[in-house]
């Protein structure tokens, strides 16, 4: 279960990737257009994601969102 922001304000994104995404190769930089996309959707996606490479993915990646509130907002993305 992902984290509330509110509940991990002292944790680093490097911290919450390791704890969440154990065995999953992610990166800490993200496409700077996806950012730029998010960015144009009111949403900020620094800190708040990684980007995976889970089995599967292919070499485009995902994000992976690192906090609840960062799911909600991939949700609001896709949709």
């Amino acid at each position: 279960m992902l984290p509330h922001e509110k509940d991990c304000a002292d944790r680093t994104s490097g911290e919450l990737a390791k704890d969440t995404y154990e065995g999953v190769t992610y990166d800490h930089a993200l496409p700077q257009g996806w950012v730029n996309w998010c960015e144009r959707h009111g949403i900020d996606a620094r800190g708040r994601f990684v980007w995976g490479y889970p089995e599967g993915a292919g070499l485009a990646g995902v994000p992976l969102p690192l906090t609840f509130e960062a799911m909600i907002d991939l949700g609001k993305l896709a949709s």
